[in-house]
């Protein structure tokens, strides 16, 4: 006797998912055990959400930008009113470059001091000589004197306080200065100072800025991995953006467009670095900027974390990359899907994956999608032994909407096919029982029509995930279709 249908593709499907321990299936995944008594222990104590009081904590740019106690400049709105009120109007500018006169006496900041210090009397002056005071700061940070950057780069902030809108003209180059420091400098406080700076004038600016992200996006990308960096670097520069990408998801009720171009914008992006040597640490700064994008305090997630994640995944999903394998954004997407989980609980995770779940039944119908899908459904039934999923009976209803949909096909594309049951066989082990009887019809059918000549390598995989699971809900299947395995 002898088996009519060999397995060639089964081995390299499962190292594909094996290799995946740090994303869609951990290695325990692949053999799950019988769990052993333990002792019981007393709950462990969960502290509280007070803030702490001791004087060194450290905090994240996105909460330090939260923290902020400024009031975003609004475009059109001045704050002076009359040639009376100009006169009285107190100069930030002015009062911290006087305070820091006192304070740093470094030959770099002295020689910063003299040039300005008759520029800066009082607010119309420093508004007179906008100019020259942001040429002077600017040939001074690029000397990247240590103990001057710090007066440096606050009187940078104080100035774009000043000036408000006007400030627009100059950002670039601030941008490009103030960020150039940071990429370029070694000491660890200047760089800190620098992401300061920028996260200052983000949110200041950011009722200019959020309307169209492109161009600060691109200042950035340096800095987010389009060129080598050290990947605190990096991080700090996700982080220092990630609070203007919110702000475009907050947004999304009133105009889809901001939050539409600048997502656009990172998939073009991504799609032109496929051939750079440097897309991967690109991919990587895109994925802290975008998960750190979609966190909240805690383990849960920005009121706007839904809405980003949606518009991830309709950008991943666009008609343009159909006829792609893998479309620019899945990678990226999949990261932060990903980093999401580890994040969260199985509560905080429901309001994210509902919207992967009607991504996916969005696309059901097209047979096109069936292989990203999947891929997306993997990741969440997958990622931590499935156990962010609170409910899985919507998760299996998807999965099985997906299945029903190739019974139009007239033969289904191979590698299709095994992400399709790659998923099927991972959702089955790590679901509970009563959420899976209910839908067994899935794993009928994949036992007959177009998916017979999958079910014997499909049995393999899945008796290899866990044979208990394997008895309890295939065998049945198996033993039913066994005749067809055999030849005489």
């Amino acid at each position: 006797m002898k088996l009519s249908h060999a397995r060639p593709t089964l081995a390299e499907h499962h190292h594909t998912v094996a290799a995946m321990s740090r994303g869609a299936i951990a290695p325990s995944a692949l053999n799950p055990k019988p769990r052993q008594n333990k002792q019981l222990r007393p709950p462990k104590k969960v502290k509280g959400g007070t803030e702490s009081t001791r004087n060194h904590v450290f905090k994240g740019f996105s909460q330090r930008i939260v923290q902020l106690k400024i009031e975003p400049v609004r475009r059109g709105r001045s704050t002076i009113l009359d040639d009376a009120e100009l006169e009285a109007s107190f100069s930030y500018f002015r009062d911290s470059f006087l305070e820091w006169k006192e304070l740093n006496m470094s030959e770099a900041f002295t020689s910063f001091a003299r040039k300005v210090a008759p520029l800066c009397d009082s607010l119309p002056q420093v508004l007179h000589h906008s100019g020259s005071i942001f040429a002077t700061l600017v040939e001074y940070i690029e000397k990247g004197e240590k103990f001057s950057q710090e007066p440096l780069l606050s009187l940078m902030s104080h100035l774009a306080h000043d000036l408000g809108e006007k400030f627009e003209e100059y950002f670039e180059q601030a941008v490009r200065t103030v960020s150039r420091l940071a990429a370029t400098h070694t000491d660890v406080e200047v760089i800190e100072w620098s992401f300061g700076c920028l996260a200052w004038l983000f949110k200041y600016l950011s009722r200019l800025l959020v309307p169209d992200l492109r161009p600060v996006f691109d200042l950035m990308s340096p800095l987010l991995g389009k060129e080598h960096q050290k990947a605190f670097v990096s991080r700090f520069a996700a982080e220092s953006l990630s609070f203007l990408v919110r702000k475009a998801g907050a947004m999304w009720h009133r105009d889809q467009k901001p939050l539409q171009l600048i997502i656009k914008h990172i998939s073009v992006q991504l799609q032109d670095s496929v051939e750079s040597h440097r897309s991967h640490e690109f991919q990587h700064g895109l994925k802290y900027l975008l998960t750190d994008s979609l966190k909240g305090v805690q383990s849960g997630f920005h009121s706007s974390a839904a809405t980003i994640l949606r518009a991830l995944l309709a950008e991943t999903f666009h008609e343009d990359f159909v006829d792609l394998r893998h479309p620019p954004l899945e990678a990226v997407v999949v990261g932060v899907i990903t980093a999401a989980i580890h994040h969260s609980d199985a509560e905080n995770f429901k309001s994210l994956l509902d919207v992967v779940l009607a991504q996916a039944d969005a696309v059901s119908d097209d047979t096109r999608y069936i292989g990203l899908a999947s891929r997306m459904l993997l990741v969440v039934c997958g990622v931590r032994i499935g156990d962010r999923v609170s409910d899985w009976k919507p998760v299996l209803a998807s999965i099985g909407r997906l299945v029903e949909s190739t019974s139009t096909l007239p033969d289904i594309d191979a590698t299709d096919a095994w992400e399709l049951l790659a998923v099927v066989a991972v959702a089955f082990q790590y679901c509970t029982m009563d959420a899976a009887i209910p839908h067994g019809k899935v794993l009928e059918s994949v036992s007959k029509g177009q998916w017979e000549k999958f079910f014997l390598p499909f049995c393999n995989l899945f008796a290899d995930f866990g044979s208990e699971r394997f008895r309890s809900l295939v065998l049945p299947y198996f033993k039913r279709s066994a005749p067809m395995f055999v030849t005489v």
